[in-house]
């Protein structure tokens, strides 16, 4: 669902699907930069989220939520280094230093990793032709072939001479995400100042530091006052290469995996008997977690048994909640 990656299952039904494959990346590769506007529903109830974006070829993104008032000024950036996201309506900002991204011939592993995946999940259909921020798209339909599949059915509107995703609509159990572009421009000069953001003195900021050697994980659980479990046996070759203690008094934890081009991290702390905010798409039963679908990396936060875990990664977002519904607090702490 991640908006460089849907394009994936564009061509997923095609009798060639390696040069189906080889369309896309060529595609992909001609975008060089987006700066645009994008709306989505099913974010928050009762309104659409608007929010500028800027991406620029390796790995650099922005997205500066404008709409609605009540959320205005929530931002998530990466400048290469740092992923910063910034929550000024809390006077809150969470900090990942030292983050490495795909870049590359590894951004080309992502997109064939979703395309392969996309067509073992999903059936699909081509049908119909519309305008979308004045381009002209194709309207591709999917149904998921298992009832287990969290996206059941829906459908993408795809700029193809980019493959780009334009607009989308994905059916969760019991509820609905939508995004569109109102407006975009490929290829444009970006300034690096488009990804950067000073907080405002004052803000409380979790910050983590990647780059540092990795901490032992019984050195992790003596100072942990809260159950961590860890999506070690995850059934998906994600292998743990960081255990990161969070600056500061209060302890929280980062737990990175990888595999290949794919990265994820785990980070959680003591919830404090806090919920997860109304932001992002309800996803399961009960207290649900929150679902952000992003255009180079999805977030599901979540609490369960006094623990605040927040998933993030450039993981297929099916693969995002197989992993959150594994930690579960009975198996181990």
């Amino acid at each position: 669902m991640m908006n460089a990656l849907l394009v994936a299952s564009l061509f997923a039904a095609s009798a060639v699907p390696d040069y189906a494959l080889l369309h896309i990346l060529r595609n992909s590769a001609k975008v060089t930069s987006v700066d645009g506007v994008i709306v989505q529903s099913g974010i928050i109830d009762g309104a659409d989220v608007k929010a500028a974006v800027v991406q620029a070829r390796p790995d650099l993104f922005s997205a500066r939520v404008t709409e609605p008032a009540a959320w205005a000024g929530i931002s998530v950036i990466y400048d290469g280094h740092t992923l910063q996201s910034y929550y000024p309506q809390v006077r809150w900002a969470i900090r990942l230093r030292n983050l490495k991204l795909p870049e590359g011939k590894d951004l080309d592993r992502l997109v064939e990793y979703q395309y392969g995946l996309n067509q073992r999940t999903y059936d699909y259909i081509i049908n119909g032709t519309s305008m979308v921020a004045g381009l002209s798209t194709l309207t591709l339909h999917h149904k998921a072939r298992s009832r287990e599949t969290p996206d059941a059915r829906g459908w993408t509107k795809v700029y193809d001479p980019y493959s780009f995703a334009m607009a989308g609509e994905y059916h969760f159990p019991n509820t609905t995400y939508a995004f569109q572009w109102d407006s975009i421009a490929f290829n444009k000069p970006v300034a690096q100042e488009a990804f950067s953001e000073i907080v405002p003195e004052g803000t409380l900021i979790t910050d983590w530091d990647l780059g540092m050697p990795s901490i032992d994980e019984a050195a992790m659980r003596k100072e942990a006052t809260f159950h961590v479990v860890l999506p070690d046996d995850n059934r998906l070759g994600l292998k743990r290469t960081l255990i990161a203690r969070a600056a500061g008094p209060i302890p929280a934890f980062c737990i990175r995996y990888e595999r290949g081009p794919h990265v994820l991290l785990v980070t959680v702390n003591a919830s404090a008997g806090a919920s997860v905010p109304a932001y992002g798409v309800p996803i399961g039963s009960g207290t649900p977690g929150r679902l952000i679908p992003g255009s180079a990396m999805s977030s599901y936060a979540f609490v369960r048994d006094g623990s605040y875990y927040t998933l993030l990664g450039n993981l297929p977002i099916e693969e995002l909640l197989k992993i959150a519904a594994q930690l579960n607090p009975a198996t181990t702490r």
